[in-house]
Parts: structure tokens; sequence; C-alpha cells
């Protein structure tokens, strides 16, 4: 199996390694979706079986338990299956896939909670409050991994459980070295969103179905898809049930071969849709949000995100003196230390509340001839930054204005 990684794959693993031995015990892997998550979570548990050791490998639905059951098989491993009334429970066998929802309702699973390391799957879910409970059952001698394409915030929370956050290979680099494909990305209409109301950091889904179910706008996903797309194999995402259901009459009523896929679909039902996209058989596949995890489909050449979300991050460019330490999941680093895509502290302007954002750019760069530094030191800060910078500070006086 170890032949089989990539270099970055097995720096993945290094990396974990290596915060391990510092004394760390729950190591979040930041990979882009693509890179081969896989990969690196069969390595781990094969190597941690090979050790005598146990695995808990917890996923969040149905469809991805059978996946992963199915990777394990391909390499030897036998695991047993925890999920509702599903056969293949055995409580004796070292590698015990679980259903988070199961996992949680179920009582007598000590060999669980004893497992010498937990996998999670896609470790953005860990910040619920389901997880939370869960992660809280194992004793301080379990280790955890979790590999992610998104570390980022989960409408307003964090991802304050691990101990540290390794990445191994940038995006760009995945796609300068041919891992994964350029991307083209066209915007057909621009909606008027200002009204929607937030809920926990997102767009209201009912508000959006209503917007994205409006007649001219279906009919423009639905031309651009049959200008752009020009009827290659693509996945529409959607905001509900209904909106799914409607966006596929239309792609029907264009003239192209549309299927859908939401949460009651049978399982093999959902097989056999995919396949029939796969094989050409069908064009789109509308869906929500069954299709944006855990999903191998190589032969996809277009997504279409009929359903507008709110991104968390702020995207900031800030200027500071060399020597400023910046705040990161990982603790404090100094300037030079900071690369893209670091996760680092960050202030929301809307809600004056911390969150941890991913870097979006990093450079260094000669001051200019119309800036300069000025020092900010008090009792607990002490600072460089150019004029320039805008500051927030916060203060207990609320009869200030600052």
């Amino acid at each position: 199996l170890k032949n089989l990684l990539r270099d970055y794959q097995a720096n993945a693993i290094d990396l974990a390694r290596n915060e391990f031995i510092k004394g760390k015990n729950k190591v979040l892997i930041f990979m882009a979706t693509g890179a081969g998550k896989s990969l690196v979570f069969l390595s781990i548990t094969k190597s941690t079986l090979d050790k005598g050791g146990s695995v808990c490998f917890v996923v969040k639905r149905r469809e991805l338990i059978f996946q992963a059951k199915k990777h394990f098989e391909r390499i030897g491993i036998t695991a047993s299956i925890i999920m509702g009334n599903e056969k293949g429970y055995n409580p004796s066998l070292p590698l015990q896939i679980c259903s988070i929802d199961t996992v949680n309702r179920r009582d007598n699973l000590d060999h669980v909670f004893n497992s010498t390391l937990v996998i999670i799957d896609e470790g953005h879910d860990a910040v619920s409050n389901i997880y939370q409970t869960f992660l809280s059952k194992f004793s301080d001698r379990t280790k955890f991994i979790a590999l992610t394409a998104t570390p980022f915030l989960v409408g307003r929370k964090g991802h304050t459980f691990w101990d540290a956050c390794v990445k191994p290979i940038e995006m760009n680099e995945l796609r300068d070295r041919g891992f994964l494909v350029p991307c083209d990305t066209y915007i057909p209409k621009k909606l008027d969103l200002s009204k929607v109301k937030l809920i926990g950091g997102d767009y209201s889904n009912q508000q959006l179905e209503t917007i994205m179910t409006h007649g001219s706008i279906m009919g423009d996903i639905v031309e651009s898809y049959r200008k752009i797309g020009k009827g290659k194999k693509a996945i529409c995402f959607c905001v509900s049930k209904k909106h799914a259901l409607i966006m596929m009459t239309e792609f029907h009523i264009a003239g192209f071969r549309a299927a859908t896929i939401d949460d009651s679909t049978p399982r093999d039902e959902r097989e056999k849709i995919i396949k029939q996209l796969r094989d050409g058989e069908l064009d789109v596949i509308t869906n929500i949000n069954i299709l944006s995890t855990g999903v191998d489909i190589p032969e996809l050449e277009i997504g279409i995100m009929a359903r507008p979300t709110k991104s968390e991050n702020l995207w900031i460019q800030a200027c500071l003196d060399s020597k400023t330490q910046i705040l990161t999941i990982n603790g404090w680093k100094n300037n030079g230390e900071i690369k893209n895509g670091d996760i680092v502290a960050s202030m929301n302007l809307e809600n004056n509340k911390m969150e941890w954002v991913e870097s979006y750019n990093v450079f260094s760069r000669k001051i200019k001839d119309d800036e300069y530094f000025c020092g900010i030191k008090s009792q607990h800060l002490d600072i460089r930054i150019t004029n320039n910078h805008d500051v927030v500070l916060n203060s207990n006086n609320q009869n200030k204005n600052k």
C-alpha cells in the first residue's frame, strides 16, 4: 500500500505522525478535494491494525459507510459496521466503521470507545454537537485523525477540538502537477440575495428555494448549461428536494437526460443513477447535499452550483512588520512561517467575534515611499503595522467609540 502513495500523501501521514510524537493527540489533515484522502486513511488504518491496534472509522452518511467498507475490502481488511439494523456488526473485529447517528445512540460499545485510533472521514463535521458528544466518550489514550478539504468555519463554529492542522500540499501544486484539472468558472446571472435571511451563517433554505425556483432563474441555468456545458456530464447542486425535482424537469423539457437523488433515494437506485451518468446514459444529476462529499466520479465534467451559499471566510490582505507574530490554529507563528492556506485567527467585523479562516495570500514586499510603520504597545500588545492598516480595537468601556 505504501508503494501506491503519492509523495504528498506519504507526507500527510508523516506530518500527522510527527504531531503525535510531539504529544498532540488530535490532528486534522487538510487536503483538497481530489487529492486522494481515501488512500491516506487506508494506509493509516492498515498501519495501525498491523501494529495490533484498533480503529474506529466514523462517517456521517449511509452511502459513505458502504463506500469505506469497499475500500477496506480491496486491501484485504474486513470491517464491522455499526449502522442501524444493517448486518455486518462484529464487535471482535479491530476495525469498526460507525455511523455517527447509530454509535451515539447505542450502549455497550466499550470496544469502540477504547479504540487506539479514531478516524473521521469528513473532518469538518466534527464541529457539530453530535460529533462533540461522541468524541467526548473516548479516553485520553485515544488518538484522533480527521481528513477534510474544508477545515474552515461551519456556520459560526470553529475547529477547536483539534490540537494541530497539517497541510501537505497546496491546491495549485496539485493542479500544476496534473493531479487536479484546471477549472473554468462562469456566473450566468448575478442574484440579489441581500434580503435573504442568514441562519447559522448561511442563507435560509426556505427563502433560497423561493428565489431559485423562479422560472427565469432556472431557465437561465439550463440555457447556460446548453451554451457552456454543451451536454457534458454534470451534477447540479440544489437548495431542496422540490428545487431538485423542478430542475430535473426543466432539464427534461430542454431535451437533456436528467435524474435526481436525495436522502430518500434507495442505495441501489443511487448507484444505478450514478452509473448511468458515468456510462453516458444521463447528462445531469440534480441533488441536495448527497453528492457533495465522498463521491468519486472521474467522468464528471460540469458542476452546477444552483444553491447559493454564504462564505464565512474573510478575504483580507494585511501588511505587517516581519517580526509580528500571527495567531494560528497551531499557536503563535512568526510572520515568515505563515503559508498560503494556513488557518489563522481573524476578526469578523459583522459579529465582532474571532474566527478561524484560511489565509488567502501571503507575500512580502518592500515598504512603499508613502508608507511607514507605526508601533502599538500596551501591557498585552506589541505590534508594528503600516500607517494604512486598519485596526479593530475592543474596549470594555462601552461609552467610548473606537
